[in-house]
């Protein structure tokens, strides 16, 4: 898992700077993280891919300390999203909704109102 980490964050950032020391350090903090904190080595990874996508989460996780740390705060902002990164929800992207919504809305003004619609 931490060289996932490392793999992601250089993806990310090809000139960040991550040694062999921390990525050491970043396997003991996985392993608090299954035998300690009892978090499923799946979930973790999930984690670790979404907070990597994620543009906010991106420039804060870069260590696998901070993944612990924040591990709850992530894996709610992960089911809050449908376990898509910021700006990806449901629907967010996609025109046809918007363009259904619109639709919606002008002919709920044209039944209320049929002569003072102005489009």
């Amino acid at each position: 898992m931490a060289r996932l980490l490392k793999a992601r964050i250089l993806q990310n950032n090809p000139e960040a700077k991550i040694s062999e020391a921390q990525v050491l350090r970043w396997a003991k903090q996985a392993d608090l993280m299954m035998r300690c904190d009892g978090r499923a080595e799946t979930r973790i990874r999930a984690v670790i891919e979404w907070s990597q996508r994620d543009p906010f989460w991106l420039t804060v996780i870069l260590s696998m300390e901070n993944l612990r740390k924040k591990f709850d705060q992530l894996t709610t902002k992960m089911r809050a999203n449908d376990g898509r990164p910021k700006g990806q929800g449901v629907g967010a992207a996609d025109p046809r909704r918007q363009e259904s919504e619109k639709s919606k809305m002008i002919y709920a003004a044209l039944e209320e109102q049929p002569t003072k619609l102005v489009l």
